[in-house]
């Protein structure tokens, strides 16, 4: 503006060093120059919004222009429906077990279950199950198999991430 010739140096605040790390390229600009703000989050960087401060330097001259940055945590979660069946011995109970992205999250998921009952197998149609998908859990059950009610917890697992969804069978 009005001439201005100078060279600016770059800086930014209020980026916690919990959510990562910035640098510019370069980090001195001449007058009328570009520089780009590079911003690398940790894998463990907590989600949210953070507002920031770009400053430009030259001499006893200083700007800022505020910007915010948003970070979305990578993550899956996990359904599965109906919540309830009743069978009776010797039949066959099949749940859908759902996988849906949060946050642009395209990993597989392995799934397992517990709670099972004795006299019963368990299966899934589709194990790991790709983001978005869906599985079908079968538990069939015998002759033999305990009556009773049972909370079955399907836990889906990729990496680090867990989550738990559960379902209920009464086999009569």
């Amino acid at each position: 503006m009005n001439g201005f010739t100078g060279d600016v140096t770059l800086s930014l605040t209020g980026l916690p060093a919990s959510v990562g790390s910035a640098t510019f390229a370069p980090a001195s600009v001449p007058a009328a120059g570009t520089s780009q703000l590079t911003i690398s989050t940790s894998a463990t960087a907590p989600a949210g919004s953070y507002p920031l401060t770009i400053t430009g330097t030259s001499g006893s001259v200083t700007h800022t222009a505020a910007v915010t940055l948003v970070v979305s945590v990578r993550d899956f979660s996990l359904s599965a429906g109906p919540s309830s069946i009743t069978i009776f011995r010797g039949q066959t109970a099949s749940y859908t077990v759902s996988v849906s992205p949060v946050g642009g999250f395209t990993g597989n998921v392995w799934l397992s279950v517990a709670g099972t009952l004795s006299g019963s197998s368990v299966s899934f149609s589709a194990n790991p199950v790709g983001t978005p998908g869906t599985s079908t859990l079968k538990v069939k059950t015998g002759g033999l198999t305990t009556r009773g009610t049972f909370t079955l917890r399907i836990t889906g697992t990729s990496g680090s991430l867990v989550h738990q969804a559960t379902v209920v069978l009464i086999v009569r």
